[in-house]
């Protein structure tokens, strides 16, 4: 696929999102939903293949059942779902905030040491 062909599907699967982001919202929480479900799916098939090699097979397929549990919810309200990613996204972005400001304090400090 040359540039100029990602480029015209790149514009129209974008372009009717400034018309209405409401659809692109509700789109992006059905498929975070949809993938907690999938990746839930496999964890729990993994651990029950799995349990004769590994040990602890049962947290596993615990955290499987909550990606799936997961993934229901968000589909069956995503209005809540919605609140709950701007959470998690602001949680998320102030804590590698922090961090990122811990670095840059201690490579000032480093510099400063050469």
């Amino acid at each position: 696929m040359g540039i100029s062909a990602i480029g015209h599907l790149r514009y129209c699967t974008g372009h009717p999102h400034f018309y209405n982001p409401l659809a692109l919202g509700t789109a992006l929480i059905y498929l975070v939903a949809f993938w907690a479900v999938f990746v839930g799916l496999m964890e729990v098939i993994v651990a029950i293949r799995l349990r004769k090699q590994i040990n602890g097979e049962g947290w596993y397929i615990l955290g499987g059942l909550i990606s799936i549990i997961f993934g229901i919810l968000f589909w069956l309200n995503p209005i809540a779902a919605a609140i709950s990613l701007t959470w998690l996204f602001g949680v998320y972005a102030v804590i590698i905030g922090i961090m990122l400001i811990s670095l840059a304090s201690r490579l000032r400090k480093h510099a400063k040491r050469q």
